[in-house]
C-alpha cells in the first residue's frame, strides 16, 4: 500500500519500498483470526512457516523447544487447528508469529475471549520474549489488564488523534483523579453528612457511597474527616 502522504519507518525500512524484507522483520497476532492452516495439524503449519521464512533448522528447533516450555504446545501439536480450543489456538498463533525471530510483533486484542489462566500464560510469554529476545511488541487492546501488566509505554488515540503518550503510572495520575468508598452504617445518621468537596450517594438508609478527590484527600486523612462527621451525625 503506497501512502498518499507522510512516511512510516519501521526498523530502518520504509515498508512499501522494502515489502519482503519488512515482512521478514515483523510478526502479527490477531485475537480473532489465525495465520495457521485450518485443516492441518499445528506442527504442519509451523513447518510451512519455516519454509516460507527460510528459518534455519537449528533456529527452528530451538524456538519450538523454548515456545513449548512456556506455552505447553506439545499436547496439541499433532491436532488439526480446527479442533483446538480458543486458548490452544491463540498459544499456537503466538508461537507461529515468533518462529522466524521478528524484531517487531503487532498484536491486536491478543487475549480476547481467553480465561484467566490462559491470559496469564500469554502475558508471561510476551514479557519473556520482550526481555530475553528484545522483541518490540505493539499491542492494541481494550483490556487494561493487558496494558498494565505488559506495557511500559502507553498511547491513547481518540478519533485519530493522539491524546496521551507516556507511562501507565502517569496515565493513572492524570486521568484517574477520584476514588470511591462504600460504607455500611450500623444505623442511619440523624442529620445529613457534610464533607467538603465530596459527592455522597445514599444506596439505602444505612448504606452510602462517597466519591472524593485523590489529590485533595489521602485515604487516611479522608477517613478521619469522614469518621468525625459520622459520629457527629449519629450522636446529635
Amino acid at each position: 500500500m503506497t501512502p498518499t502522504s507522510g512516511e512510516v519507518n519501521v526498523g530502518g525500512l520504509i515498508p512499501y519500498r522494502k515489502r519482503k524484507q519488512h515482512a521478514k522483520n515483523i510478526g502479527v497476532v490477531f485475537g480473532q483470526r489465525t495465520q495457521l492452516w485450518w485443516e492441518l495439524p499445528v506442527i504442519d503449519s509451523f513447518k510451512l512457516l519455516k519454509d516460507i521464512y527460510q528459518i534455519p533448522d537449528d533456529v527452528y528447533r530451538m524456538n519450538l523447544y523454548v515456545f513449548d516450555e512456556i506455552l505447553d504446545l506439545k499436547d496439541f501439536l499433532d491436532s488439526p487447528v480446527r479442533q483446538l480450543s480458543l486458548g490452544q489456538r491463540v498459544r499456537a498463533d503466538f508461537a507461529a508469529s515468533l518462529l522466524h525471530n521478528p524484531r517487531l510483533v503487532f498484536m491486536d486484542e491478543p487475549t480476547i475471549g481467553l480465561d484467566v489462566l490462559a491470559k496469564e500464560k500469554i502475558r508471561r510469554f510476551i514479557q519473556e520474549m520482550n526481555q530475553t529476545r528484545k522483541v518490540t511488541v505493539l499491542i492494541t487492546s481494550h483490556d487494561m489488564d493487558d496494558i498494565e501488566q505488559i506495557c511500559k509505554r502507553t498511547m491513547i488515540i481518540d478519533c485519530g488523534r493522539l491524546v496521551y503518550d507516556g507511562r501507565i503510572d502517569n496515565l493513572k495520575e492524570l486521568y484517574n483523579t477520584k476514588t470511591s468508598l462504600s460504607v455500611q452504617l450500623v444505623k442511619p445518621p440523624e442529620k445529613p453528612l457534610n464533607i467538603p468537596d465530596c459527592r455522597i450517594t445514599y444506596k439505602s438508609e444505612n448504606q452510602l457511597q462517597i466519591v472524593f478527590s485523590k489529590k485533595k484527600y489521602r485515604r487516611r486523612k479522608f477517613w478521619n474527616i469522614y469518621s468525625h462527621n459520622v459520629r457527629s451525625g449519629i450522636s446529635n
